[in-house]
């Protein structure tokens, strides 16, 4: 790969992860926690997990969306499988109707 191209997609992905990062300070706390864990323990995957994560974490809500995160955190599970595992069950939980509304 050329040496230029090299040097526009690092710079493409920096601003895409740090744009990431950011949502996840929207998100709280847990989401940054959780997300600094995935970086560190899927070293070769973290940014297929991030990408991921995005159209999942906008489909929930935000008390679901912490409760999974402190719960994946807690766990000790780190990946997308897990939070869309926690994130199905908060849904399950929810109400009859509560969708709609």
């Amino acid at each position: 790969m050329h040496p230029r191209i090299r040097i526009v997609a690092a710079l493409t992905l920096g601003l895409a992860l740090h744009a990431s990062t950011l949502q996840a300070a929207e998100f709280g706390p847990p989401a940054l926690k959780y997300l600094t864990d995935v970086v560190h323990r899927r070293p070769r995957a973290w940014v297929y997990e991030v990408e991921a994560l995005h159209p999942l974490l906008q489909r929930h809500g935000a008390k679901a969306r912490r409760e999974a995160f402190i719960r994946a955190l807690a766990q000790e599970t780190f990946g997308t499988e897990y939070l869309r595992h926690y994130l199905h069950e908060a849904r399950a939980e929810l109400p009859r109707g509560a969708l709609s509304q």
